[in-house]
């Protein structure tokens, strides 16, 4: 299994360490961990990197991120469309 550790994050997304945490934290994931799993990135860090590039705010970020836990936690397929 692929892990990132947060300077990881740093290089391949070419952002600064504050930058990582603010992600990592709007994505719903803990900063206090040193490693995330290759799908955590994937669906979570990615996803949020995106939408801060399309000038989403930290709070929409976190909404979306909450909306998403929420239906991992009914089971809802990921595919669903988060509105």
């Amino acid at each position: 299994m692929t892990y990132y550790t947060k300077k990881d994050l740093e290089r391949e997304y070419k952002i600064a360490d504050t930058t990582v945490y603010r992600t990592l934290k709007a994505c719903g994931l803990s900063t206090a961990r040193r490693k995330y799993t290759a799908e955590e990135i994937t669906t979570r860090f990615k996803v949020a990197r995106q939408m801060f590039e399309e000038r989403y705010t930290v709070k929409d970020v976190a909404e979306h991120f909450e909306k998403y836990l929420e239906l991992r936690a009914m089971n809802v397929p990921s595919h669903t469309t988060l509105s």
